[in-house]
């Protein structure tokens, strides 16, 4: 699922595979679950953005260029969450395994 895209200069993002919202409507619990799809290892997409990229509005360009490249910093880390979050837990999955 694409959960950014740039489309005729326009920006959207998408959290459930339904209609694409505008860029700009994008709220915390939105950002969660793009998040969350990146941790458990969804199928997901982004569009890149760079000096290039058309985009008639600018304010949709700074709030894409900042959820992007959060996206993009956590993807780089998400295998280090992993083990750092399975180590956290692994005394606990110990004591309680049946």
């Amino acid at each position: 699922m694409k959960v950014l895209k740039i489309v005729s200069g326009k920006c959207f993002f998408n959290t459930d595979g339904g209609i694409d919202k505008p860029i700009s409507d994008i709220g915390k619990d939105d950002l969660l679950k793009i998040l969350d799809m990146i941790y458990l290892d969804e199928d997901y997409d982004i569009d890149p953005i760079d000096s290039d990229t058309e985009i008639y509005s600018d304010v949709e360009r700074i709030i894409y260029e900042s959820v992007y490249n959060k996206i993009q910093d956590f993807v780089s880390k998400v295998d280090e969450l992993k083990v750092e979050v399975e180590n956290e837990f692994k005394d606990v999955k110990e004591k309680y395994k049946y």
